[in-house]
């Protein structure tokens, strides 16, 4: 595959900025407005006062003009990339992926056909490095073995906003406490950032068996103890699932999306038949065969979309090549090989 050097780019995201332009910009590629573009409209103006065409564009998530930056990009025959914050560690990695964001990643339409010894290896080290044992927390009183851990989010979350736009999380934990057999206990866990909503807090209060503890409880110390993990698309499912192999559900789409059989989808329609909750008793199964081998093989895929900031700082030519491998050009032309 062909490795280019930094090329003249342009950017947009429904924030101030984002991490990928910045590293870019530092490897030696010119944002050649510099300043965002926000919709279809701006890019085409700018285009015409400036006879310089960029050679990448940076897509954030979910740009409120997207569809239509996408299509004048391709009329154009521009590259582009979309953005995000990485994962594993969040707020200390990007996300990079040639096709779009959360459920419209490329992570979505992959189908897992086995996993790798590489693959492995990758997925074996990180669980290393993010299970590192720590001093055991004091837990809260009130809760009690076996339960379920349910990470609140916050309402106005862009995720939320695009995805399920729901207005309050009470229907859906009251839906999963109905279906949740009556001798687990939920517990629902605060957001960092937004604490835990009143109308949820009263609503768990009537509801059997349920607890709302505070945010700045220790998460990891929960996801060792819990039974299982639920709640909308929050990417906690996705550390209860892929580093503590924990049964998952999830009410709302994310990069898991399409991979059922790694974190399960719930809607206020379904009824959960009583064999589901089988693996609350003894999650032993997911961490072989091949469900181990799945879960090994997504988490691999996952962090072959990132790049942590201080190699991306370190190594400006190699995160060049890297944007450039995993940019939408790049997959047109060599399919999953990208992410290889």
């Amino acid at each position: 595959m062909e490795q280019s050097p930094a090329v003249p780019f342009a950017w947009s995201s429904p924030y101030g900025g984002c991490w990928a332009e910045k590293y870019y910009r530092e490897a030696g590629g010119k944002d050649l407005y510099g300043i965002k573009v926000i919709t279809a409209k701006q890019l085409n103006e700018r285009l015409g006062q400036n006879k310089e065409k960029p050679g990448l564009f940076f897509m954030g998530n979910f740009v409120v003009d997207r569809r239509d930056l996408e299509g004048s990009l391709d009329a154009l025959s521009i590259n582009r990339v979309h953005t995000e914050d990485g994962f594993f560690p969040h707020y200390q990695s990007l996300h990079l992926d040639p096709v779009g964001f959360c459920w419209e990643s490329s992570l979505t339409k992959m189908p897992f056909e086995g996993c790798s010894d590489k693959q492995r290896k990758v997925a074996e080290k990180a669980r290393l490095v993010w299970l590192r044992p720590g001093n055991p927390k004091r837990f809260p009183s009130g809760v009690r073995r076996p339960f379920v851990l349910w990470p609140l989010q916050l309402l106005g979350d862009r995720v939320n906003r695009h995805g399920l736009a729901a207005s309050t999380w009470v229907p859906y934990i009251e839906h999963f406490r109905k279906e949740l057999p009556p001798g687990i206990q939920l517990v629902v866990k605060a957001h960092p950032k937004g604490g835990a909503i009143p109308d949820v807090i009263r609503a768990c209060q009537d509801m059997p068996n349920t607890i709302v503890i505070r945010r700045n409880m220790n998460l990891q110390e929960f996801l060792k103890r819990c039974c299982g993990c639920a709640g909308m698309n929050s990417t906690v499912l996705m550390e209860a699932r892929l580093m503590y192999f924990k049964p998952t559900w999830a009410y709302g789409d994310s990069w898991f999306t399409g991979h059922a059989d790694l974190i399960s989808p719930l809607s206020l329609e379904q009824h959960v038949p009583n064999k589901v909750w089988s693996l609350l008793d003894d999650p032993a199964p997911l961490k072989k065969g091949r469900s181990k081998e799945y879960t090994d093989w997504f988490l691999a895929q996952l962090l072959a979309r990132q790049v942590l900031h201080v190699d991306a700082r370190q190594d400006a030519e190699k995160f060049v090549q890297t944007v450039d491998r995993l940019s939408r050009r790049s997959y047109v032309a060599h399919g999953w090989d990208i992410f290889e």
